[in-house]
């Protein structure tokens, strides 16, 4: 493996990848992708109820399993890897959850099923890589 595809793929971590936080409660645990072990709470993404028995694969890992696509990279920094939900712009374009919440332009269509993100016309700069 070189040092791109190492740079790129994240480290499971003990922290959610989209509020940055280590805190569990009962209905909103940490989950680990089975695919890229990108972390999240379970209201974070948008998964309510209980935690999924078995494998789980976050959209990007769900997407590559069905298609084969590999990972896209964020429509708004540039970058792969981390937590990604598809927008709803014409084409195949997804953005960190992280990075919709940080840009004041876009936002989550469904807070609830946090996707699909919007707004991305709004946005006048692209963040430099």
């Amino acid at each position: 493996m070189d040092l791109k595809s190492l740079m790129q793929t994240p480290a499971p971590t003990d922290f959610c990848d989209v509020c940055r936080d280590g805190e569990v409660q009962d209905g909103n645990e940490i989950l680990f992708c089975d695919g890229c072990d990108c972390a999240v709470h379970q209201l974070c993404f948008g998964l309510r109820g209980d935690v999924p028995s078995g494998d789980w694969f976050c959209k990007v890992c769900e997407r590559k399993r069905q298609t084969g696509k590999e990972a896209p990279l964020c429509a708004l920094c540039l970058h792969g890897g981390g937590v990604l939900k598809k927008t709803t712009d014409d084409g195949d374009m997804w953005c960190h959850l992280s990075c919709a919440r940080w840009v004041p332009e876009t936002y989550i269509v469904d807070p609830v099923e946090m996707e699909p993100i919007a707004g991305l016309a709004n946005v006048s700069v692209a963040v430099p890589d």
